[in-house]
C-alpha cells in the first residue's frame, strides 16, 4: 500500500478533484494534518468565490480565513479558506499522480488559520483539539 504524505499547511494542486455532486475541476487544497504520515488527511479547499458567495452574507464568513488578492504567493485572487468545508480522506485514496505539492502557506496565514480553528463557533471541541494538534 502506498501512502501519500502531506505536510501541515502545505498547499497542493489536485487535478480533476471530484465533488460530491459528481462534477470535477482542478482545485488547490491546504493540508491541516498535525503529523507527517497520518493515514487520514484533513484538508480544506480554498475558494475564490468571495464576491459571489461570502461578501454579502455574514453567516458564511463564520469560521473562515479571508486572504486578500496576492496576500499569498499561491492565490492571486481574494480567497476564502472555509472551515465549514473540511474534507477527511484516507491517504491511500488520494490519486498521487494528480496531486502536486506547491509549498507551505506563509506563516502569518498559518497563524490566522490556527486562531480561526481555536476560536471556531461551529467545530466541536474534540475536532478543534484534533485540528490544532492537541491530544
Amino acid at each position: 500500500m502506498s501512502l501519500f504524505i502531506v505536510q501541515r499547511f502545505g498547499v497542493y494542486h489536485w487535478e480533476s478533484f471530484l465533488f460530491t455532486d459528481g462534477s470535477s475541476k482542478d482545485k488547490f487544497f491546504v493540508a491541516l494534518n498535525c503529523t507527517i504520515g497520518d493515514i487520514e488527511i484533513n484538508l480544506v479547499l480554498p475558494t475564490s468565490q468571495y464576491e459571489t458567495k461570502y461578501e454579502n452574507n455574514a453567516r458564511y464568513l463564520i469560521d473562515t480565513v479571508v486572504m486578500d488578492k496576492n496576500e499569498s504567493k499561491f492565490f492571486v485572487k481574494k480567497t476564502v479558506i472555509d472551515f465549514k468545508n473540511i474534507h477527511q480522506i484516507k491517504s491511500n485514496e488520494l490519486k498521487i499522480s494528480k496531486i502536486t505539492y506547491k509549498g507551505i502557506l506563509e506563516s502569518h496565514i498559518c497563524k490566522r488559520i490556527e486562531d480561526t480553528i481555536k476560536n471556531s463557533k461551529l467545530l466541536t471541541k474534540k475536532r478543534i483539539k484534533e485540528l490544532v494538534c492537541e491530544k
